[in-house]
């Protein structure tokens, strides 16, 4: 290979290595993903790879296979002119249009389509696990570096998506397709599930500032245990525990052993909720002083010191669903531990 040709490789490595697919609007260049991914496994084989109208029939095919699991009003396919086009795009672009394919129809057939991809391939690795990314040689830099990145780009893309939309839909499709796969049941039932979850969060949560207010802070205590010892429980559960603890303190230490598992770690909430639990167990505890004599007045300490206890334990536990939430939407685990190939 002469100089020019390695500069020219390593030039459009880098490239890929840094590619935006421009996912956020909602769409994907498919005119601009197969071309790239052509031009890859074209470098990394050194032999003809699939015909881009052929793979770009194979998605045809899928979609048209996918229509009744796709949403009626989901769009498809569209063209979209190439802004600033030049002569020097014809070979992407030859009319100065782009191909694109809306996500929310991407969504259900995209890992399907890129595994026919790697189908078409007679070299193709398949010794590198089931994803639908794993069929490209360890020692195809360029085609792993570029679906890899689609991959991540992808899911990023769909899990921000998924995160905005569970404020009004009440539940993670994310949380959804992860408690599916876990329990071995359709998505749908997974997602009444959750959505009936959430719902009981919300009326607990409602139920505490209730009886606070009506001057019932023991019980708004209880209701505060309970809460957050049930979002640290479906959190262990969601990390692959087989068995949460009963027990409040040690439901705490398993969570911060498991906090490593976390998209972002709660670590000063929690140290608040442990101390709030000896908070909470002093409330109980003084709920009758010691010497009747001191009766009246214990009660009226109790009385107080309850109520912020209350008032606190709210606080935590609306920050811990909040939180709680936002960390849902990453039980699904989308990554793939796939060997890192470098190029030659």
């Amino acid at each position: 290979m002469t100089n020019e040709a390695d500069r020219e490789l390593e030039n459009y490595a880098a490239f890929i290595a840094d590619f935006d697919f421009e996912l956020s609007n909602g769409w994907l260049n498919i005119t601009s993903f197969l071309f790239h991914l052509f031009q890859c496994l074209a470098a990394d084989r050194q032999r003809q790879p699939p015909f881009v109208d052929d793979m770009y029939d194979k998605l045809l095919e899928l979609i048209k296979r996918s229509k009744d699991r796709i949403p009626a009003d989901t769009p498809v396919l569209s063209s979209a002119p190439v802004y600033g086009w030049t002569s020097e795009m014809a070979a992407m672009y030859p009319d100065g249009k782009a191909k694109m394919l809306h996500l929310g129809t991407l969504f259900f057939c995209a890992e399907e389509w890129i595994h026919a991809i790697g189908e078409m391939i007679p070299d193709r690795a398949t010794d590198r696990g089931a994803a639908y990314i794993s069929w490209p040689q360890e020692e195809w830099y360029l085609t792993n570096t570029f679906l890899q990145r689609f991959h991540a780009q992808y899911w990023s893309v769909l899990r921000d998506v998924d995160i905005k939309a569970s404020n009004s839909t009440n539940f993670s499709s994310f949380e959804a397709l992860s408690l599916a796969k876990r329990q071995e049941i359709e998505f749908d039932r997974a997602a009444e599930l959750l959505k009936a979850r959430n719902a009981d969060f919300t009326a607990a949560l409602e139920r505490v500032d209730q009886a606070i207010e009506a001057g019932f802070p023991l019980e708004a205590i209880t209701i505060c245990e309970s809460l957050i010892c049930a979002c640290l429980h479906n959190f262990l559960k969601a990390s692959g525990s087989s068995k949460a603890p009963e027990g409040f303190a040690r439901l705490i230490e398993d969570f911060r052993r498991a906090g490593d598992q976390s998209q972002y770690y709660p670590d000063k909430l929690m140290e608040k909720i442990d101390a709030w639990r000896r908070e909470r167990n002093n409330a109980m505890h003084r709920f009758v002083a010691r010497d009747p004599s001191e009766m009246s007045k214990g009660q009226k300490l109790f009385l107080k010191d309850a109520r912020k206890t209350a008032s606190d334990g709210r606080a935590y536990c609306a920050d811990l669903l909040a939180w709680f939430q936002h960390e849902s939407a990453f039980f699904l685990k989308v990554e793939f531990d796939l060997p890192k190939s470098r190029l030659n």
